[in-house]
Order: C-alpha cells, then sequence, then structure tokens
C-alpha cells in the first residue's frame, strides 16, 4: 500500500537507489575500511526485489500482487 501511496505521489524506479557516496569505498581505519555497494549488485538486488514482490520492471505492483495481498481495490489508483 505504501508502494502504491509513493507511486501516486511522483516517486518512480529511479528513486529506489541509494546516495552515491555508498558506492565508494569507506576511507580511514577500522573494519569497514574499503567497504563499498557495487553499483551492479546493488540494481541486481532491486531487480529481484521487484520480482519476489511481484512489481514489474518498473517498480509498480501488478495486480497479481494487489490481489494476493487483498489490495485489489488500489488498483488504477496511481
Amino acid at each position: 500500500m505504501s508502494r502504491i501511496f509513493n507511486l501516486r505521489e511522483g516517486l518512480t524506479v529511479a528513486d529506489d537507489t541509494l546516495p552515491e557516496r555508498m558506492f565508494t569505498p569507506l576511507e580511514g581505519g577500522g573494519p569497514c575500511a574499503g567497504f563499498f555497494i557495487d553499483k551492479e549488485t546493488f540494481d541486481k538486488a532491486i531487480r529481484t526485489y521487484y520480482a519476489i514482490n511481484l512489481w514489474d520492471e518498473d517498480g509498480v505492483p501488478t495486480e497479481t500482487c494487489l490481489y494476493q495481498n487483498e489490495l485489489d481495490w488500489l488498483i488504477g489508483e496511481f
């Protein structure tokens, strides 16, 4: 239901990202030094998340998703 609200308010697949700094290695010492998130891996994870939730490639819940979650009353709301 929150995804439908966000779509209605203008959020898109382009908003499903992290700040650019997350994709560059961390500086300094400590156990997380050099850690970063690979952008390709992150994009694959987003696509997998969409598929698991029965959303299309644009992050829009399919009618099947809405029916399975008893949210069919939201069809056409975005």
